[in-house]
C-alpha cells in the first residue's frame, strides 16, 4: 500500500473528501514517492548500462 493510501485510509473522511491541509500533505508524499522511483530507476538504468558495457568489452 502506497504512503498516499494509507493516509487517505487514516483520514476516513466521508465522501472522500479531503481537507485542503491534507491535501498538501498528499502531495508532498507523492512527490517524495516519485523523486525516489525516478533515483531508483536511474540506478537500475546505471548497472545496465555498465552491464552492456562489459558484454561489449568481453565480445571484442
Amino acid at each position: 500500500m502506497s504512503i498516499v493510501a494509507w493516509i487517505a485510509r487514516r483520514l476516513r473522511i466521508p465522501n472522500n473528501e479531503v481537507p485542503v491541509n491534507y491535501k498538501a500533505v498528499i502531495d508532498m508524499y507523492k512527490e517524495i514517492n516519485e523523486r525516489a522511483n525516478d533515483r531508483l530507476k536511474a540506478s537500475y538504468e546505471k548497472e545496465i548500462s555498465e552491464l552492456r558495457q562489459k558484454m561489449k568489452t568481453i565480445k571484442d
